[in-house]
């Protein structure tokens, strides 16, 4: 994790799961990030504070390429893909995530 304050980039802690191809929203210090890829398909979600990353409940459907809207606390992931390309579309609330419309 680097922290760009309009001149620099700062090293910042570390992700709890290292991933690619992530969906992610917020700000610089409050944001949420999801879904990925590492070795497999995953349905990880952290959440920054600012100053380290907390791993929160897991979206319901694992996918990469993924895109997110919102704040920290109350999100959306939307498409991306799975074993095929993806219309999912999960909302985030505080500490869970509940399947807004499955496509």
């Amino acid at each position: 994790t680097e922290e760009w304050d309009g001149t620099n980039w700062t090293a910042k802690n570390a992700m709890n799961t290292a991933r690619q191809r992530l969906g992610g929203c917020g700000t610089s210090s409050s944001a949420l990030s999801f879904g990925g890829y590492d070795v497999s398909l995953s349905a990880v979600t952290e959440q920054w504070d600012g100053t380290n990353w907390t791993a929160k409940n897991a979206m319901n459907t694992a996918r990469y390429t993924l895109a997110g809207a919102g704040t920290s606390t109350s999100a959306l992931s939307f498409g991306g893909y799975d074993t095929n390309y993806s219309a999912v579309t999960e909302q985030y609330e505080s500490a869970s995530i509940v399947t807004f419309t499955v496509s």
